[in-house]
């Protein structure tokens, strides 16, 4: 994963915590110092594989809408070479 990816990421990830989530941050950030890693963090991680499981989910609905429209596609080119 490129650095650009991982840090829209973690943009994304603070940007969707609470306040009182940002603070708990800041605060393990300050207490921990250099050895403080966000993208290491079980929060972090967590949010991230629900993120990864969302996404799988929303490709899945768009492959059963595509194979819908399909099967549409085939039944009535047939209907329509039937009643021909």
């Amino acid at each position: 994963m490129s650095t650009n990816n991982l840090q829209q990421l973690v943009t994304e990830y603070m940007d969707q915590l609470s306040d009182i989530e940002r603070k708990a941050c800041a605060i393990a950030k300050d207490h921990l110092g250099s050895s403080f890693n966000i993208v290491k963090s079980n929060g972090f991680n967590d949010w991230a594989k629900e993120r990864q499981k969302e996404k799988e989910k929303e490709k899945e609905k768009e492959k059963e809408k595509e194979k819908e429209k399909t099967t549409t596609n085939v039944t009535t080119t047939c209907v329509d070479a039937a009643s021909s």
